[in-house]
């Protein structure tokens, strides 16, 4: 009877058909491949976003160098005039005063510029990076702007190397537009580069080629620099063609059209003010020498004068 039951028990277990197991492994396939999908999919998208991000951040990056190295642009004009300008007023002052005063007279010559800071004054000028001393004399470097994408001027926005060291802060910038012989989107060959000259810094002739180029902006279609010209009330292509502050523009303004590597086209317009608010200092000047006018004698006040100044 016993046996009778354990046979009865083994021969009524069931398992599996083939069809069975077929089904049920066609199921987990589609399971297996719609997870492998998602995964891929959040995989692509994520590596696309990061690459759009990095494009992205690397454009922000060139255009936050651009606008600390001109919002640091160093010239004392942004302060003061010239040492030309303020010598005139000098003698401009110094004969108002003669005409109401002997002691002026005698003493005229005592506020001109001295003998040795003309001659100072001179080697600036024939210095083809500076346009001679300011009022204090200092050095006035010039900002170059020969073609329409490169632009040369000083900056005060260099660190130390070493804590405490005697470094400078300033130190020549160059930007420039090149046609890159490598570009990785053909429909956009150019590249903006950032040249610095750290060293020697008032010497004729500045060694670029000798300095290290590095690219701060690419896959350009175009690229150019503007200048704000107060009296036309409109921006200019070049500091050449600006009727005043030649040498302290007071509004910079980029243009550029760039592709992304997905040939995405970027229309980009950056505006930026090197120094804020303005200083007048042809005013200032005036007020300077009508004052110490006052001090020495009634006088009737001084006009003329090129000083630097802004509306």
């Amino acid at each position: 009877m016993l046996k009778e039951i354990k046979t009865q028990n083994i021969t009524n277990e069931e398992g599996f058909t083939l069809l069975e197991v077929l089904i049920a492994i066609t199921i987990l396939s589609m399971l297996m491949v719609s997870i492998y999908s998602i995964i891929d999919s959040s995989t692509t998208t994520k590596d696309k976003v990061l690459s759009e991000d990095r494009e992205k951040m690397q454009f922000e990056m060139g255009i936050t160098r651009l606008e600390t190295d001109f919002e640091f642009i160093h010239s004392p004009l942004y302060f003061e005039s010239t040492a030309n300008d303020d010598t005139l007023y000098k003698k401009k002052s110094s004969s108002t005063s003669s005409a109401n005063s002997t002691d002026n007279k005698n003493n005229s010559n005592d506020n001109f510029l001295d003998l040795e800071d003309e001659t100072t004054n001179k080697i600036y000028e024939q210095n083809e990076n500076f346009e001679g001393l300011s009022e204090s004399n200092r050095p006035i470097p010039k900002l170059i702007n020969d073609e329409k994408g490169s632009i040369i001027f000083m900056s005060s926005a260099g660190r130390r190397l070493l804590k405490n060291s005697k470094q400078s802060n300033l130190m020549w910038i160059r930007y420039s537009v090149i046609n890159n012989s490598e570009p990785a989107i053909k429909e956009a060959s150019f590249a903006l580069t950032r040249t610095v000259i750290k060293e020697d810094l008032y010497k004729s002739q500045l060694d670029w080629d000798a300095a290290k180029e590095y690219v701060v902006l690419e896959n350009l279609q175009s690229f150019e620099f503007n200048f704000w010209d107060p009296k036309k009330e409109k921006y200019v292509d070049s500091l050449r063609e600006l009727t005043q502050d030649k040498q302290t523009p007071r509004l910079i303004k980029v243009k550029l059209t760039y592709l992304t590597k997905t040939k995405e086209v970027h229309d980009v317009i950056r505006t930026f003010r090197p120094i804020w608010p303005n200083f007048n200092t042809k005013k200032a000047l005036e007020e300077k020498y009508k004052a110490s006018s006052s001090d020495s004698g009634p006088t009737g006040g001084i006009s003329g004068g090129s000083g630097n100044s802004t509306n």
